[in-house]
């Protein structure tokens, strides 16, 4: 118990390395994501639109389509697009104050995309964000696609089931690089990728350090051990005893199952004196349960595929990823930079690395010297989030769709970083 308690601190107070300054173009600035992730994209892009030229868009609903309410976002966002009023979240974005003045999406290019056989997000959704940034930006400068026999998941051109299949990463092979084609859409004149190509091993995939973006208190912790601030403890705290409870309950499980399978049958007088396959009976070990499915667990069970990364504040990630490519590291480089909003059970701690390696940026990144961001959330229960979604129905603060949003402004700072 003492060892875990311990492990569980050293977990908050040991990071990553920071994230590097890059000296990237700062006039180049485009986000995209899926569904959750569409969604934030959205909200920074409107946001920070004086400093966004473009959007990728795949399986999401427009800026503030949730309005405060998970009720609004489970039903009208995603299910019942009809009960999406553009005109009401027009008028929003042209009053609030705490976003770049609307005028400046004028020009930025917008790139959309919807399944025709997703159940998770209407097709209607995406359609109602056309709608939206037809009020913004120029017809001309919007493209979208509607006409591919996707389930809800990232297109790409050769990772994944097949197109029709849900994937369990929400990755798909729909012979369709997505990456590549909201990109160019956004920077035109890119060079595409070839299929199965291994030229983003040129580049450098790095995880970074989250927390120095994370302004929830600059308190240190138990021990004199740095900590971003009390929700961090306070997450970490909730990790371990939800950790501890679910060990205990497996334990008692297994012990049950070792005595009673075991013990003879008095009453047959059958004895079997050997031990039990004790493989079959543990979790996550040999043919019983391969980890990650335990209810109650957040994902970061090796079986997965995820990784235990320990919580910061904000619902964030203490780790992101970032994809310098090999061209970026010249001081004159003065590359692109693209932020990749993942979806939900996406993030590090469900699937490692695989939303970045996967999904077709780095290849379009190492050939077009675009760095590529890819920040990170996790699952916060006690806050409403149980599968790592991006704030986009207001889990986190009240602000979550402006400037002065916790995880707006966390991205934001991260952005400037490379700029530097």
């Amino acid at each position: 118990m003492l060892f875990l308690v311990f492990s569980t601190i050293l977990v908050v107070g040991f990071a990553a390395d920071p994230l590097e300054p890059l000296g990237a173009d700062g006039t180049q600035v485009s986000v995209s994501g899926l569904s959750a992730g569409a969604c934030f994209a959205t909200q920074y892009h409107v946001a920070h639109s004086a400093e966004v030229v473009g959007l990728g868009f795949i399986a999401g609903a427009p800026y503030w389509c949730a309005q405060g309410s998970l009720t609004t976002a489970l039903g009208a966002c995603m299910s019942s697009p009809a009960g999406i009023s553009v005109s009401t979240l027009v008028s929003k974005t042209n009053s609030e104050p705490d976003i770049d003045d609307p005028s400046n999406m004028r020009g930025d290019r917008v790139w959309l995309f919807g399944g025709t056989r997703d159940t998770t997000v209407n097709l209607g959704s995406v359609q109602k964000t056309e709608e939206y940034y037809q009020s913004f930006t120029d017809a001309a400068d919007i493209f979208s696609k509607y006409d591919m026999d996707a389930v809800h998941g990232f297109p790409t051109e050769d990772h994944g089931p097949s197109c029709g299949t849900t994937a369990s990463d929400f990755i798909n092979d729909c012979d369709y690089n997505a990456a590549f084609e909201l990109l160019n859409h956004i920077y035109g004149g890119l060079t595409r990728p070839t299929p199965g190509s291994d030229v983003a091993s040129r580049g450098e995939l790095k995880t970074f350090d989250q927390n120095e973006f994370i302004h929830d208190s600059g308190s240190s912790g138990l021990f004199g051990l740095p900590i971003v601030g009390k929700r961090q403890l306070l997450s970490s705290w909730t990790d371990y005893l939800q950790a501890s409870a679910n060990l205990y309950w497996d334990t008692l499980g297994a012990i049950t199952d070792f005595w009673t399978g075991w013990l003879p049958d008095f009453g047959t007088g059958d004895i079997d004196t050997s031990l039990p396959d004790w493989t079959s009976v543990l979790p996550g070990m040999g043919g019983g349960d391969t980890g990650g499915t335990d209810p109650g667990t957040d994902g970061t069970d090796t079986g997965t595929g995820g990784t235990s990364s320990g919580t910061g504040g904000y619902s964030m990630d203490s780790e992101g990823f970032v994809y310098i490519p090999s061209g970026c590291r010249g001081p004159d480089a003065k590359c692109k930079v693209h932020v990749a909003f993942h979806g939900c059970k996406q993030g590090r701690n469900a699937i490692g690395d695989t939303y970045a390696r996967h999904t077709g940026y780095l290849e379009v990144g190492e050939l077009n010297n675009i760095i590529v961001l890819f920040p990170q959330v996790v699952p916060d229960y006690i806050k409403g989030n149980p599968n790592g979604c991006f704030d986009w129905w207001g889990y986190e603060d009240a602000n979550y769709a402006t400037k002065n949003g916790h995880q707006i402004s966390a991205v934001y700072a991260m952005v400037q970083r490379l700029l530097q």
